[in-house]
């Protein structure tokens, strides 16, 4: 018997050493829920982590007992039964990893490509955070076929759970809480905010067309009403001060370029007024 359970853990070791870290590619996004929960309060990372919990529960409570499947033999995820002293495999159908997997990667695209930046507006950052889903998400079914933790069989039953699953979320999510930046829900006590974790990247403003011209046409004639009213005071200031200057016989400020032409009539005339005594003196000395 010892020689039998010491051989049982050394398979479950070496099964467990193969490509572990894809055991928890599925819990990526809802710890990154959990966070953003925890410190923004968003009501959609909670939706997506109350999401993933409901699959969860459905499927380790309610589909695994009652298909009973066990696991491929390679599987390290098994049971010690203290009866017979060997360790028994879990059922595995459907996958609990897969399921999970399948149901946030396709809630988070079509929440991301429906309702999200836009290929229109923010082809980059959409595109960029769809490739992050899909790296986190894609390789959970090859992972856990490859760990020989579940077999295609029960992938792909888990997958088309998924997918079911997946859609009826953002169909929840769309039709019952379609909350928008600003909006809060609440229950009881507890409030939490609506808007996208995207939302502090998007460059341009949420408003539609038709009203980002509007706003534009009347920062324009805002800007232009203000500029017509400053430039009428100006004038009515120059008007007013060189009557005033006039009146009190005294020069007028004018600009450079007018003062010089000014200064140059004067000093003509002067010079007119100079030649002129210089031909009378002359006349009169021919005249006597």
């Amino acid at each position: 018997m010892p020689n039998t359970i010491q051989h049982d853990t050394v398979k479950l070791t070496s099964s467990r050493s193969r490509l572990w870290p894809a055991r928890y590619l599925p819990f990526v996004v809802p710890l990154v829920f959990f966070i953003d929960v925890l410190v923004e309060w968003r009501f959609i990372a909670f939706f997506g982590l109350a999401t993933s919990a409901v699959v969860t529960l459905l499927n380790e409570a309610v589909f695994k007992p009652i298909l009973k499947q066990p696991r491929p033999e390679g599987s390290a995820n098994r049971k010690f039964n203290e009866k017979t002293g060997r360790w028994e495999m879990k059922p595995g159908m459907p996958s609990g990893h897969v399921a999970n997997a399948a149901t946030t990667m396709v809630w988070c695209l079509l929440e991301v490509a429906l309702r999200g930046p836009g290929f229109d507006d923010q082809p980059f950052l959409t595109t960029k955070i769809l490739l992050l889903i899909l790296v986190c998400m894609g390789p959970v079914p090859w992972a856990r076929i490859y760990n020989q933790d579940h077999s295609l069989a029960q992938c792909t039953v888990a997958g088309i759970m998924g997918v079911v699953a997946g859609v009826s979320a953002y169909w929840v999510r769309v039709t019952y809480f379609p909350l928008g930046p600003g909006q809060e829900w609440c229950y009881k006590k507890l409030c939490l905010l609506g808007g996208k974790p995207w939302d502090p990247f998007l460059d341009e403003p949420s408003l539609d067309g038709g009203e980002l011209v509007a706003s534009a046409a009347v920062v324009t004639t805002t800007v232009a009403q203000v500029a017509l009213k400053e430039a009428a005071k100006a004038a009515a200031t120059h008007i007013t001060s060189a009557l005033s200057n006039k009146a009190a016989d005294r020069p007028v400020d004018l600009p450079k370029d007018d003062s010089k032409e000014f200064a140059d009539a004067d000093e003509a005339k002067a010079e007119a007024k100079a030649s002129d005594r210089l031909l009378r003196r002359l006349h009169l000395r021919g005249s006597a």
